[in-house]
């Protein structure tokens, strides 16, 4: 095993290089937020705070044929998982550098059946003070156009009364073999209109939602800790999982209409980089009010 402990003043956090580079552990002025078993769920992408490399997410990638030779089209090779939770779970990482409150970590993949394209990633994982900032990239190796989305996914635990709070215009329920478009209720300001979008205890949060038009931000509370996220990205989803014992968020740079299939998925040219970022603030028990 392959674990990095990051520390700052106020926050701490455990990444495990060798599943997928996701945090483990994430403790907030010496309390535990989530502390999750390593060997949990080997064959899945499971808990913690998880680079998603690369989320496509869109049923049209069953229809996309690679352009080399040899290859088949993907229709009966991608999984589930890898229209959201990508391939970096499943690899270990390398360490590239290292300090006490920062880490750099490097992925490379080449092509395989389950994804025929050529990539290189890095993500850039670092504590100060109470907010951890996140940074993650991706890099086309192939000598053609390739799908590419990023994103992470944050799984905390929770209880029914905690508060979730989540600002965006449009929702929608979404699986991998459709979407269904649900109404927000919108409020006039003036001649305009916002979407109130979810603001809330997560008993009210029934099912799995995606919501777009998204300001980046989002905010949980609980009776212990309270965390805070902004982000330079498009979508999020909100989902209770584990008999709703925990939250499992997950935002990415994928674009509201190529989630609902409304759009076609996002390509990058060959050589072509992209890259997210995002911060989340920790708010320990002593300091909610």
């Amino acid at each position: 095993m392959r674990h990095v402990k990051l520390e700052s003043k106020s926050l701490s956090c455990t990444v495990d290089a060798e599943r997928g580079a996701r945090i483990i552990r994430l403790s907030i002025q010496g309390e535990d937020v989530f502390k999750f078993n390593e060997n949990k769920n080997p064959n899945g992408p499971g808990e913690g705070v998880l680079a998603l490399i690369p989320c496509v997410h869109h049923a049209s990638l069953s229809e996309l044929v690679w352009h080399g030779t040899g290859h088949p089209a993907l229709n009966t090779q991608v999984s589930a998982e890898q229209f959201d939770g990508g391939l970096g779970w499943q690899s270990p990482w390398q360490i590239l550098e290292q300090e006490e409150d920062w880490v750099l970590l490097g992925f490379e993949h080449r092509a395989q059946k389950n994804w025929p394209w050529l990539f290189d990633a890095s993500q850039v994982i670092r504590v100060h003070e109470e907010t951890l900032f996140l940074t993650l990239s991706l890099t086309n190796q192939s000598n053609v156009a390739a799908p590419a989305g990023l994103g992470w996914s944050l799984s905390f635990p929770i209880v029914p009364r905690d508060q979730l709070t989540i600002k965006a215009k449009r929702q929608m329920e979404l699986n991998h073999l459709g979407v269904k478009e649900r109404a927000i209720k919108e409020v006039k300001q003036g001649n305009s209109k916002s979407s109130e979008g979810f603001d809330g205890a997560l008993h009210e949060l029934c099912e799995g939602i995606s919501y777009g038009e998204w300001d980046g931000a989002a905010s949980l509370k609980t009776d212990t800790y309270r965390v805070s996220l902004q982000s330079n990205l498009k979508t999020i989803q909100a989902c209770p999982i584990d008999e709703r014992a925990s939250l499992l968020l997950k935002a990415f740079d994928v674009p509201y209409d190529v989630m609902r299939h409304a759009a076609a998925p996002q390509m990058l040219a060959p050589g072509e980089s992209t890259s997210i970022e995002m911060c989340l603030k920790f708010e320990g028990s002593k300091n909610i009010h």
